[in-house]
């Protein structure tokens, strides 16, 4: 049976894919005159692509391919250390 997860990741999918081939034929459309279209279309398309991209990365990993960071079999991963966080400790002999 299909989930809904993967139902709803392929019609976010398609729906990106779509508003990015419409906003390539407006792009490509010759223009008959100077004035501004009501849709910025550079933007849009971006950030289609942009979902469209998560979309399929969504799916990848729905199917088993890990696309993220990856750690050793076995091993959890390690909590953030505050060592960075820290302000340095000043030399009392030097002043620094």
């Amino acid at each position: 049976m299909v989930s809904t997860q993967l139902i709803v990741t392929v019609l976010i999918l398609a729906g990106a894919l779509a508003v990015i081939a419409r906003m390539v034929v407006i792009e490509k459309r010759p223009r008959t005159d100077l004035n501004p279209r009501l849709i910025p279309t550079t933007p849009v398309l971006m950030i289609g692509g942009l979902v469209a991209l998560l979309a399929l990365i969504h799916l990848m990993n729905m199917a088993g391919l890990h696309t993220g960071r990856q750690l050793e079999s076995g091993k959890q991963a390690a909590p953030a250390s505050q060592e960075g966080m820290r302000a340095p400790q000043s030399n009392s002999k030097t002043g620094y």
